[in-house]
């Protein structure tokens, strides 16, 4: 098969049988999966030792964080709902491609984890929610008086997906993400992604348990959930009203990537794990 080439701002693509390859200053590509050199990460912003051992209150409720390895399947799916949104908004490839297009690895600090809520008389059946942590941002948080700040949490994949493209640009300019550029809601941020597409809003409910609630530049944070649950699944495409059927046409419809859903964390088959 023939190759082709195509030069990018900050480095060149080449087209081979196997998908696209190419380096940037700050991005790497082989075969359709990106990987980002760039990071603003900070360490101390990942759970404290506290909170991956857990805590129990006087209530019973029971809290816990785990870290997600890269090969869990929410770790995987995170990975494959933003690779077509940099492959189009920093790479300007369109977004359905075989392989399909993922990133590779969160950026270096950044690390998704789980937290667990429950109660301790039901202890097998907590409320699992999914958060990136190590976002430099601080805000107030749900958890506390709103004087004081927690670090901000990534709550869904289109969450992150603007920081993402600002780290792949090298942050150049002002971040488009919520917690960078304030007074702007998911849905606003999903309609742009989405080249006007109208989505549902992107915004969980909280549960108060991921971090704080805010926002500004430099500043904000977010609560809210990504969950893992086979029955919270159910009723989130019941909650969309739409069929199987129904999906898939507007899918068909769309020359940009399908919009993402926070809550949307089911498991299924989005592609090659690298």
């Amino acid at each position: 098969m023939a190759t082709s080439t195509d030069s990018q701002e900050n480095g060149q693509l080449t087209l081979g049988p196997d998908g696209w390859e190419g380096e940037g200053k700050y991005f790497g590509v082989r075969y359709n999966v990106i990987k980002i050199k760039n990071t603003d990460a900070e360490t101390s912003h990942a759970p404290s030792a506290k909170q991956r051992l857990g805590t129990k209150d006087e209530d019973g409720i029971f809290s816990q964080h785990e870290q997600l390895e890269m090969k869990d399947p929410i770790y995987q799916l995170w990975m494959f709902k933003i690779g077509p949104y940099l492959a189009d908004w920093v790479l300007g490839k369109h977004t359905y491609a075989n392989p399909p297009w993922k990133l590779l690895k969160f950026p270096e600090n950044y690390t998704l984890w789980i937290h667990k809520k429950g109660v301790e008389t039901d202890p097998a059946n907590p409320r699992i929610d999914a958060y990136l942590h190590g976002a430099p941002h601080l805000g107030p948080s749900s958890r506390f008086q709103s004087q004081q700040l927690a670090p901000t949490v990534f709550r869904s994949p289109t969450e992150f997906v603007e920081h993402a493209i600002w780290l792949m640009k090298g942050c150049v300019g002002q971040c488009l993400c919520k917690y960078c550029t304030p007074d702007q809601s998911q849905k606003e941020i999903n309609l742009r992604l989405n080249h006007g597409d109208a989505v549902e809003d992107d915004e969980p409910e909280s549960d108060g348990g991921g971090g704080g609630s805010g926002s500004g530049s430099g500043s904000g944070s977010g609560t809210g959930t990504a969950t893992r649950n086979s029955t919270y699944a159910s009723s989130s495409s019941t909650r969309r009203g739409a069929s199987a059927g129904a999906r898939a046409q507007r899918r068909a419809k769309r020359e940009r990537s399908p919009p993402i859903m926070a809550k949307d964390y089911r498991v299924g088959n989005p592609g090659p794990a690298t």
